[in-house]
């Protein structure tokens, strides 16, 4: 049973974001920041709104995938178990099959994690963790950062993509000064790569965060909303209602 997303093994695609994370980072600074030097109080202000950002990234990326948003009625069955002593059962309408525990309605059982999940909303790859009604907040949050984030690092980078293309002589002299040699070529491919992953991000951050304003209005988890749309109204074979 995985109990958060820092759990073993990590995702292929919690990886990568967490390369793509650092790679801005790297980018935003050692380039961006080394081109506009010759422009204090504009490096300043941007550097300090950028690492406002990316540390509210990390904070709500950690606090997503670190709280634990299995049914806590797992843990409490599975003591009372231990310590034989019987468990009220009236409260609880719906038992999982594989959990072989009874559940809060609303939680379902997810296979990548062996584990049901109260309030269950869907499993985030990028974070390697279930998200439901325990660390949904957070994971709203958080996609919010990551967009202004994201959008913040593409307009810098255009700005500087800009400059270099028109071979400012500030900037590459700035280049020259800090790495001791011109890279004009090199941080324009880079910006470039970066900019497109980041461009690629922008566009499913906005849908993902217009798609969730949308649940909430309407008052729905993304796996209601999935099953209204595919019109299954069958019951769960594996949380099945008991009372």
């Amino acid at each position: 049973m995985r109990k958060n997303g820092f759990n073993c093994p990590p995702h292929p695609t919690q990886l990568l974001t967490y390369l793509i994370y650092f790679g801005d980072l790297v980018t935003f600074y050692s380039i961006n920041m080394v081109s506009l030097s010759h422009k204090p109080a504009l490096s300043i202000i941007l550097s300090t709104v950028y690492i406002f950002l990316a540390i509210g990234t990390c904070y709500y990326g950690y606090v997503s995938t670190k709280v634990n948003p299995t049914d806590p009625t797992l843990e409490l069955e599975a003591r009372c178990k231990k310590a034989n002593i019987t468990f009220d059962s009236r409260n609880y309408e719906y038992h999982c099959q594989i959990c072989d525990s009874h559940v809060l309605v609303g939680s379902k059982h997810c296979g990548q994690c062996n584990r049901c999940t109260s309030g269950f909303d869907h499993h985030c790859r990028y974070l390697n963790n279930c998200i439901g009604e325990q660390n949904y907040d957070y994971f709203f949050k958080l996609i919010i950062w990551v967009f202004w984030m994201c959008l913040m690092h593409n307009i810098t980078n255009g700005f500087v993509i800009f400059h270099l293309y028109k071979e400012n002589q500030s900037y590459i002299s700035n280049h020259i000064q800090y790495y001791k040699r011109e890279l004009t070529f090199e941080f324009q491919i880079c910006l470039i790569v970066m900019c497109v992953l980041n461009l690629l991000a922008l566009m499913f951050l906005a849908n993902l965060i217009t798609f969730h304003i949308e649940l909430k209005y309407k008052g729905l988890t993304t796996y209601e909303f999935l099953k209204l749309k595919e019109n299954i109204t069958k019951e769960s074979k594996i949380v099945v209602k008991v009372n």
